[in-house]
């Protein structure tokens, strides 16, 4: 069964006192244990937060209406569901907080309707959560720096829920300093290195804390601070991470950063395939093979490794194909280089225009590593619109 986490706000004694006798033997993380709150706007900001399954609320503590105090609750981004305990049994009253939203009044003894309602919420996410499955992982690591992984990265993670019609989780696993955060223009609370720290006790309220979103269906995980560097890095629990987002995203898109970090190396075990960013420079192609050999000399299967051959001109030194046989792994794409239109989109603040060519190809990709079927048809290698 799941695990949900609570927060108690219960100041008469008989009231608490029979609350956690119910909690002892239910798989409930206690967040917060407080008999009252003198700032509600302060608990509000607790609860948001924290992002709990529930809230178990005495009604006796409340300052304002019932009715006020639970509209307020539910404007928080992600409310919690409300438990309300009293010592009074009134018809009226009872009415009147399930009629605010309220998923229970339990009155003393509250252990059998609190144990009740408890278990219906823990069924509700178990189901909710099998009803998932198991999520699949895509990694994007570049041979060398400014070979574009990043930029894939988002855009084929914008893509996908429109494609998919699913959840999807863009994650930025670049330590180093990832630029995810400034390309969707998020502003994050937390980051990957909380997931991190926390990927014993992950759940998914307490990751609804640490993940931002803005675009319908995405959430995004961002990379740490400049300010986290100096912090320890436990890159040996990234793989706990993916576990746990592949319980509750259909698609996950990690970006690994630039060359094979321990932190790329770590969460590749998790990934079902991981993308090879690459230039046709000659250092960049000398990079993806020092790549390649490496996770294959790991036990890394060659089949899950694909490569994007990546700002690809007309004029150009070494063909597609060649790569393919230099490196010895398929090529999954062929990007066109497209300066002006990435450099004018990154002016206004956006990600690439719909009808961009760059982002229809991005596109192409994405139905190809998500198994959909590629709406046109071309021949190998070409993306500029021209026919042989």
């Amino acid at each position: 069964m799941s695990s949900i986490s609570a927060i108690l706000v219960v100041s008469d004694a008989t009231l608490s006192s029979g609350t956690k006798r119910c909690l002892a033997d239910l798989p409930v993380r206690i967040l917060v244990d407080e008999p009252s709150f003198e700032d509600w706007n302060e608990f509000c900001e607790r609860v948001e937060s924290f992002a709990p399954d529930v809230v178990i609320l005495d009604l006796g503590i409340l300052r304002d209406s019932i009715e006020h105090t639970m509209a307020r609750i539910q404007k928080i981004a992600r409310p919690p569901a409300i438990i309300i305990v009293h010592t009074e049994v009134d018809a009226d009253t009872i009415l009147r907080v399930i009629r605010a939203g309220a998923v229970e009044y339990c009155y003393p003894p509250v252990e059998k309707p609190l144990r009740v309602a408890l278990e219906k919420i823990l069924r509700h996410k178990s189901e909710s959560k099998a009803s998932r499955g198991i999520g699949k992982t895509f990694g994007f690591l570049s041979a060398k720096g400014g070979c574009g992984a990043t930029t894939i990265a988002c855009h084929a993670a914008v893509a996908l829920p429109q494609l998919l019609d699913d959840r999807v989780l863009l994650a930025d696993f670049d330590l180093s300093g990832g630029m995810v955060e400034f390309l969707l223009k998020c502003k994050p609370q937390y980051s990957v290195i909380q997931a991190m720290q926390n990927s014993h006790r992950l759940d998914e309220n307490f990751w609804k804390a640490l993940v931002s979103n803005g675009i319908p269906k995405l959430d995004v995980l961002t990379g740490p601070p400049p300010t986290a560097q100096r912090l320890p890095m436990h890159v040996d629990r990234l793989p706990g991470v993916l576990q746990f987002a592949r319980s509750v995203y259909g698609s996950t898109i990690v970006d690994l950063g630039r060359f094979l970090t321990p932190g790329a190396l770590a969460a590749m075990s998790e990934l079902d395939q991981t993308l090879i960013v690459t230039t046709i420079d000659v250092l960049a192609l000398h990079q993806a093979r020092k790549i390649i050999e490496s996770l294959l000399d790991v036990g890394y299967g060659r089949e899950r490794i694909g490569l994007v051959i990546n700002r690809v001109t007309n004029q150009r030194d070494i063909e597609p194909e060649d790569v393919q046989s230099l490196l010895g792994v398929e090529i999954t794409a062929v990007l066109p280089d497209d300066p002006g239109s990435l450099l004018e989109a990154y002016r206004e603040g956006k990600l690439l225009s719909s009808d961009s060519n760059l982002n229809r190809q991005i596109i192409g990709l994405v139905r190809k590593i998500a198994g959909l079927p590629i709406q046109q048809q071309k021949k190998k290698f070409l993306f500029f619109g021209a026919s042989q």
